[in-house]
């Protein structure tokens, strides 16, 4: 984990970019209260998004809380770019597979907005999420 920070740090300070002691760490072991919304979802769907290093796992839920779909992530890494974080990586849920992308302000590490979308390139949609502790839910 030290030789990951501290060539992450090398890398930022060679592109002139300033990088927060703990600010990827922060992010790479986070969870998420979060929506995302794209092409026949019919709607809004809220998730709880838990990060782990470079995996994660998430878990949306219907209005009463109940868990309707889980997902997980893979090769989750963070990256400084200008004056954001963007933390990106790939998901799997439902039989689809696909990438996503969350831009984290370095002035605010408590929300992010992205995008996510589909392999094929068929379903594509916003994500939106504020960085808190939620519930587990297995």
């Amino acid at each position: 984990m030290h030789r990951t920070l501290l060539t992450t740090v090398l890398v930022c300070l060679a592109a002139g970019q300033v990088v927060r002691a703990g600010d990827i760490d922060k992010l790479k072991n986070s969870t998420w209260d979060t929506k995302y919304k794209g092409d026949g979802l019919g709607g809004t769907i809220k998730a709880y998004v838990y990060l782990n290093d470079d995996k994660g796992k998430y878990r949306a839920l219907d209005d009463d809380g109940n868990v309707t779909l889980k997902g997980k992530f893979t090769d989750v890494e963070v990256k400084k770019k200008g004056d954001q974080y963007i933390i990106s990586g790939r998901w799997e849920a439902g039989g689809l597979t696909g990438s996503f992308k969350f831009k984290v302000d370095e002035d605010d590490l408590n929300s992010f907005s992205g995008t996510w979308q589909t392999d094929d390139g068929n379903k594509e949609g916003t994500w939106k999420g504020t960085r808190k502790p939620v519930p587990f839910l297995p």
